[in-house]
């Protein structure tokens, strides 16, 4: 049941807030459910909002935004069931997530 409030509170958060939040909030995520938090891929993640951004035009940014919510959307879906699976299925989804997350971003950038 928990879990089912966690990813509905997610799909709330991924519409409403700042994309830099979201993304802060899937670092903080995953340091969570891994049980073992990495302060350092939290401050990566909050520096992710970078100034390249703000020269996308608005389509862009808006284009990025949704791409990024999406992924992150599916990547929160595949944590909560790699998670079931065991750490080392949880890491693999997570390092796949921050993959794809590099990639989308120097498609932006």
């Amino acid at each position: 049941q928990g879990s089912a409030f966690g990813l509905a509170l997610v799909g709330t958060l991924l519409k409403m807030a700042p994309l830099h939040s979201v993304v802060v909030f899937v670092a903080l995520l995953s340091a969570v459910a891994s049980d073992s938090p990495t302060p350092a891929s939290i401050d990566e993640a909050s520096s992710n909002g970078a100034s390249w951004e703000q020269d996308l035009s608005q389509k862009q940014r808006k284009d990025f935004e949704d791409m990024r919510a999406a992924q992150n959307k599916q990547a929160i879906h595949e944590f909560h069931y790699a998670k079931l699976d065991g750490a080392e299925e949880f890491k693999e989804r997570q390092d796949e997530h921050a993959r794809k997350e590099g990639h989308l971003v120097k498609e932006y950038q």
